[in-house]
């Protein structure tokens, strides 16, 4: 069995919310070519609603304690979670875009690129503070 065929992929925005499965593409499959400054905008919005759930869980789950995260960190974090999202997004989708045409169905959530990118540059800040 091609496991491919069982895939199913979060490719929603704040939106329009969609799951598709890159196997079975209909009409309502999101391509590449439908990746529009909107389309994006949604996605870092969906990031930007993710950090309010992750602040409250910090504080209701006393992320100090539990898992070590100094309130330093937090600062920090909480400083630049917002800055370059879009950035790291567009990166992201560049490197996806590479290796396909825009009829491609999308084959990838776009939601953990600005997350990835604003991870690695939070070690980094914390790190030199």
């Amino acid at each position: 069995m091609n496991h491919t065929k069982l895939v199913e992929i979060c490719v929603g925005n704040s939106d329009k919310l969609a799951v598709q499965n890159i196997s079975k593409v209909t009409d309502s499959t999101i391509k590449y070519k439908d990746l529009t400054k909107s389309y994006v905008g949604g996605v870092i919005k969906n990031v930007e609603d993710f950090y309010g759930l992750f602040n409250k869980l910090m504080i209701e789950q006393n992320f100090k304690d539990s898992f070590d995260v100094s309130n330093k960190s937090a600062k920090v974090f909480n400083q630049i979670k917002s800055d370059d999202l879009l950035d790291y997004e567009l990166q992201g989708i560049d490197n996806l875009k590479s290796d396909t045409v825009d009829e491609d169905p999308l084959g990838e959530t776009l939601f953990f690129f600005p997350l990835i990118g604003k991870l690695n540059e939070l070690a980094g800040e914390i790190v030199n503070q």
